[in-house]
């Protein structure tokens, strides 16, 4: 199941027309490490990273403050 910081991430790369492999390439991280964060985590130190890489605010990829 995954958090709300976990269902930011998937409609952020949705947003960017990417799949979990696509952005776990770009912030060079593998899928299964990208997944699990999803589903368990709560941040992360590459969400600034994640964010550029989806074109979306980090502040509102870390929170959920803001706009996307």
């Amino acid at each position: 199941m995954a958090t709300e910081y976990g269902n930011r991430l998937r409609a952020a790369y949705k947003h960017a027309g990417l799949t979990q492999k696509g952005l776990a390439n770009r912030v060079g991280m593998s899928q299964p490490s990208l997944s699990e964060l999803m589903s368990s985590g709560q941040g992360s130190v590459k969400t600034v990273q994640l964010a550029e890489a989806c074109k979306v605010s980090a502040r509102w990829l870390a929170t959920g403050e803001g706009e996307m």
